[in-house]
């Protein structure tokens, strides 16, 4: 991770946390490795099996296309807002 990302990480110009979309078969690893993101300042969602990896690697080259194609690199995430 380098120091740009960090930056965004611990302090998001947006205020907001980007979002880390956890999936796995095991619930106990899925639950693991969301309490990890959040230790580091993600707001961490459990996306269910492992199924739901292909969407979640197309979330993630969309991002990467984003923060490309305009030219703001690590200061593009994404953060998903779940209604009550």
């Amino acid at each position: 991770m380098t120091h740009g990302t960090v930056a965004l990480i611990c302090n998001p110009a947006s205020g907001e946390k980007p979002t880390v979309f956890t999936c796995a078969d095991d619930e106990a690893a899925r639950s693991a490795v969301i309490t990890l993101a959040k230790e580091i300042g993600f707001d961490g969602v459990d996306a269910g099996g492992l199924d739901a990896s292909r969407n979640i690697e197309n979330l993630g080259l969309l991002v990467g296309q984003v923060a490309y194609e305009s030219g703001l690199g690590n200061r593009v995430s994404l953060r998903a807002f779940v209604g009550s």
